[in-house]
């Protein structure tokens, strides 16, 4: 009966070692995306700030480009 106590609790410790390596992958994932996503907003940012081009092709293949005309001085809104 020994050995089905300790086979059960290797295999509960095993369970709770992939549960918690899953959760470890899944946050370093989350944490490259919104890294990601950041280091887009920053440099979006600075495009809008001075008039410029933003392009960003992403790993996936797809890309987009945002150009903002830089501001006159007449060009006054409000």
């Amino acid at each position: 009966m020994d050995s089905v106590t300790w086979g059960w609790i290797g295999l509960a410790i095993v369970a709770k070692a992939s549960t918690v390596l899953a959760l470890w992958i899944r946050l370093r994932w989350r944490v490259r995306q919104e890294q990601a996503r950041g280091e887009t907003l920053v440099t979006l940012a600075a495009a809008l700030a001075a008039g410029g081009q933003v392009r960003d092709r992403r790993a996936d293949g797809s890309c987009w480009t945002l150009t903002v005309p830089a501001r006159t001085g007449g060009d006054h809104r409000g």
